[in-house]
Order: structure tokens, then C-alpha cells, then sequence
């Protein structure tokens, strides 16, 4: 009966550590999945972290190509605004220009219709005397 009870006990004995086996083989499982949900969430975090950082740098990228354009644009236009007030003032001063040689030419030929009057005149006059 001795051996009975002992053969009893140690079966219920063994039957308590293959449960006991089982729920830590069972805990160990659940670890492990849960490792692995905590992995794949930290790569998932770790992908939206680097995504935002490239969406950022995109951003800064898109940002810093706009100024540039816009400044290559505006000196561009200041360029073509100088080239323009040049090209005017030249146009000015060669009508300018025109202007004093068209009097000049003006004058002169005044003068010189003066002249000839004048020289008529003298001609009719010396001419009335003789």
C-alpha cells in the first residue's frame, strides 16, 4: 500500500510538472510572440521615423530649389531691367544726339543762306551802283 501511495504520488507529481512544463513552455511562447510583435512594431516605428525624416528632407530639398529659382529669377529680371534702362538711355541719348546734329546742320545752313543773302545783297547793291 506504501508502494501505491508513493507510485501514486509520484504520478500525480509528474503530472504536475508536465503542467507545469506545459504552462512555461506556454509562457515561453507567448514571450516569444510577444518579442516578435515587439520587434515588428519597433521596425514598423523605426520605417514611419525614417519616412518622415526623408519627407522632411524632401521638403527642405523642394523648399531650398524654390529660393534658388526664385532668386536666379530675380536676378534674371534685374538683369533684363538693367539691359532694358541701358538699352533706353542710349536710345535717349542718340535721339539726343540726332537732335543737336539735325540743329547743328540746321544753324549752319541757316548761316550760310545768311550769307549768301548777305553776298546778294552786296552783289545787287555793287551791281545798282554801276
Amino acid at each position: 500500500m506504501l508502494d501505491l501511495l508513493i507510485k501514486s504520488f509520484r504520478r500525480i507529481q509528474e503530472e504536475k510538472e508536465k503542467e507545469v512544463q506545459k504552462l512555461r513552455e506556454k509562457q515561453e511562447r507567448a514571450r516569444d510572440k510577444q518579442a516578435e510583435l515587439d520587434a515588428i512594431r519597433a521596425k514598423r516605428a523605426y520605417e514611419e521615423a525614417e519616412r518622415i525624416a526623408r519627407e522632411k528632407e524632401r521638403q527642405e530639398i523642394i523648399i531650398k530649389n524654390k529660393k534658388v529659382v526664385e532668386l536666379l529669377e530675380a536676378n534674371e529680371k534685374q538683369k533684363l531691367d538693367k539691359e532694358y534702362k541701358l538699352a533706353e538711355q542710349a536710345k535717349q541719348e542718340q535721339e539726343e544726339y540726332q537732335r543737336i546734329i539735325e540743329k547743328q546742320i540746321k544753324d549752319l545752313e541757316n548761316e550760310r543762306r545768311k550769307e549768301e543773302d548777305k553776298k546778294r545783297m552786296r552783289y545787287d547793291h555793287n551791281h545798282e551802283l554801276r
